[in-house]
């Protein structure tokens, strides 16, 4: 991983008959009350939170093939999918909000 503090997971599932979904999440996979130990520690690294964080988001079928990629990866691959505020956000040209969390799924069907 890099030093950004975002994490981008995504996905993209093919059903034959179904057509097509991308899943896209960018999260800071902060730890929940949960995720510590008896010491207050993280139980799991942020690269397992995040997939954790995609799991909980989205179902299990969109997350077969779910990654963590980088945020030139995210953009070169999802940009046109993503909202401008968002990339203004990722981009660091806005303020960066203390928890900041985006999802989106979007579907093509070819039949």
């Amino acid at each position: 991983m890099t030093d950004d503090i975002y994490y981008y997971v995504v996905s993209e599932y093919y059903a034959t008959g179904e057509g097509m979904t991308k899943a896209m999440l960018i999260t800071r996979a902060y730890s929940h009350v949960n995720d510590l130990d008896d010491n207050h520690e993280p139980k799991y690294s942020g690269e397992e939170k995040a997939l954790r964080e995609f799991e909980r988001t989205f179902n299990n079928f969109i997350c077969q093939g779910s990654e963590i990629i980088s945020k030139k990866d995210f953009l070169f691959r999802f940009e046109d999918f993503i909202p401008v505020f968002v990339k203004k956000i990722i981009k660091n040209e806005l303020k960066t909000p203390g928890n900041f969390s985006w999802f989106s799924e979007v579907h093509f069907n070819y039949s």
